[in-house]
């Protein structure tokens, strides 16, 4: 069976099914960290500092072994950084991904950490790895059955099934120190986003449904929410937050007006003035394209011109408004015409 499931994560890839790349494959494509840049030195980057631990053995005298004791963890690993951790296991899972039979993966991800890190330091990471990679295996079964989450509360629904999986072989107390931080962003991420891409919700009331998700985060979590990417990804993300007042507006010139304050919100002064000239040449070229086809539907159904005049006085037109682009216009209305002659077409094979 567990050759089976190691042979079944060698085609989906442990990454894939891990918690935040499943859940920003569904949502959004983000990666964080640098996995596996620690690895290229194991003396020198090792994911244990030194300090806590005296000699190559690291926490391995820490180790809680009264009989009958069932931790699956040594309680030191909860010294060093839960993230160096994931990024190890990480590396080990696509690195000896490749082996079928979970005994010769272990085996080899065991004899990597002995050559790598020695003999007590392996069998501490080891002792955590373990657990680790099971739960993995049985998150994939999982995942592969479950069906693309269509709303928040399924996507909230799975992520809570992945912290009991994890639970279940780690302890509460180890899956909340090695995943909870990721799973905290990840569930605020998420459900920001579904504040913002609600078409329904104005933007007052998606502002103040934000400024409550933060204050939580920061009352549960004792620290800041996650920086939301650069300017310009903080400028999309408030254009979709008033996405639904601009359907609203009286006026094009108050929808203008809205995009300039939210625009120096977000940029200097300098960007906006490149974006309002960029937005300037847009609306000239719409201008003289919706002018040009005006003059063009009049060409065509004069009834005073044969086909050959209205071909030459096209010509003229296209010249006279486009120039040296003349020849991409030609382009473009015949790949417009072809498309609506096939949707013609398909309309009357349809009746």
């Amino acid at each position: 069976m567990k050759g089976y499931m190691l042979h079944f994560i060698r085609w989906i890839g442990i990454p894939v099914l891990l918690l935040f790349v499943v859940f920003y494959f569904y949502w959004e494509n983000r990666h964080e960290g640098n996995e596996g840049a620690f690895l290229l030195e194991a003396d020198s980057q090792s994911i244990f500092v030194e300090a806590h631990g005296a000699a190559a053995g690291g926490c391995a005298g820490l180790f809680r072994a009264e009989e009958g004791f069932k931790d699956p963890v040594p309680h030191c690993m909860m010294e060093e950084s839960p993230e160096d951790v994931r990024n190890l296991f990480a590396w080990l899972s696509q690195s000896f991904g490749q082996v079928r039979d979970y005994a010769e993966h272990m085996e080899a991800v065991r004899g990597w950490l002995l050559e790598n890190h020695g003999k007590e330091r392996a069998e501490v990471i080891l002792s955590f790895y373990r657990p680790y990679i099971e739960s993995e295996m049985a998150l994939a079964a999982y995942l592969a059955l479950r069906p693309f989450p269509r709303t928040l509360e399924d996507s909230l629904v799975i992520l809570e099934d992945i912290g009991n999986f994890r639970m279940a072989y780690l302890g509460e107390e180890y899956t909340k120190w090695l995943f909870g931080s990721e799973m905290a962003r990840t569930q605020y991420r998420m459900t920001r986003k579904s504040i913002i891409t609600d078409p329904e919700t104005i933007s007052r009331e998606k502002l103040h449904a934000l400024e409550e998700l933060d204050s939580l985060y920061r009352l549960d979590r004792d620290e800041a929410p996650p920086a939301e990417g650069n300017a310009h990804q903080r400028y999309r993300e408030l254009m979709a937050v008033h996405q639904a007042d601009f359907g609203r507006m009286a006026s094009e010139e108050e929808k203008r007006e809205r995009i300039r304050e939210l625009r120096q919100a977000s940029f200097s002064d300098d960007v906006v003035a490149g974006l309002e000239a960029l937005d300037q040449e847009v609306r000239a070229q719409q201008e003289k394209e919706n002018v040009y086809r005006q003059q063009k539907s009049a060409m065509e159904q004069n009834p005073y011109l044969d086909s050959v005049q209205k071909e030459r006085e096209m010509e003229e037109l296209r010249n006279r408004f486009f120039g040296d682009d003349a020849d991409t216009i030609i382009r473009r209305e015949r790949i417009e015409a072809d498309v609506k002659e096939r949707m013609e077409t398909a309309e009357k094979n349809k009746g």
